[in-house]
């Protein structure tokens, strides 16, 4: 870890020591964070709704999205009965649905 081998520094003034101190903490918290949330989920799934007035506007708005998104999203194709199971879920917020595909 990189702040280990900073505090290890023979020279640091004690500002620059406690601010590596208190970056290590907020480093350790969100790992463990991390660790608990992630242990908890079972399945993860994301869905983007791209709207356009028109179809020149929808393709601008994926080509943006797709753009901003850069690695964090990768599209996969969507069968017909899946894109039926998550209009379902969006209409209706209270239901909870298994949206695992069979």
């Amino acid at each position: 870890m990189r702040v280990e081998s900073q505090l290890n520094s023979v020279d640091l003034d004690d500002r620059h020591y406690q601010q590596l101190l208190m970056m290590r903490q907020t480093i350790l918290q969100e790992i463990n964070i991390e660790k608990n949330v992630v242990g908890d989920i079972k399945h993860q799934e994301y869905t983007a709704v791209i709207y356009g007035k028109t179809l020149a506007a929808l393709d601008k708005n994926r080509r943006d999205f797709m753009a901003h998104a850069g690695m964090a999203f990768t599209p996969e194709p969507v069968s017909i009965n899946r894109k039926k199971m998550v209009m379902y879920q969006i209409n209706n917020p209270g239901e909870t649905l298994e949206l695992e595909e069979k």
